[in-house]
């Protein structure tokens, strides 16, 4: 999870932190994923990351009063190869299937 106060959102404390991750990540050759709240999506989107589903709930559901209905949208950044180039990203429906499929394979070998 990453969160800065709401007195330096929008003042560069949060890409800073972002930057090293994504740094980290690109040397490794991994692919990102997140859950960003409302505030935080244009500075994930500007970083190179991609919507591909929402999540909504009711705190209120779980006890939790006077916050409204909350929403995250689940976003992805492709992975960097050796030559530079980044990966597209598939879509939700896309990337769940392939893991479901690798699920079945590992539990029938």
């Amino acid at each position: 999870m990453l969160a800065t106060r709401p007195s330096h959102q929008h003042k560069g404390a949060g890409t800073m932190l972002l930057h090293k991750i994504l740094g980290e990540a690109d040397s490794a050759g991994v692919e990102v994923y997140l859950e960003g709240t409302d505030t935080a999506k244009p500075m994930y989107e500007k970083n190179g990351f991609e919507a591909v589903d929402e999540l909504r709930f009711d705190p209120a559901e779980y006890g939790v009063h006077g916050l409204g209905r909350e929403r995250q949208t689940v976003m992805v950044r492709g992975a960097v190869d050796e030559q530079g180039r980044r990966s597209g990203v598939r879509s939700w429906d896309a990337a769940v299937a392939h893991a479901d499929a690798q699920l079945s394979a590992t539990a029938s070998a």
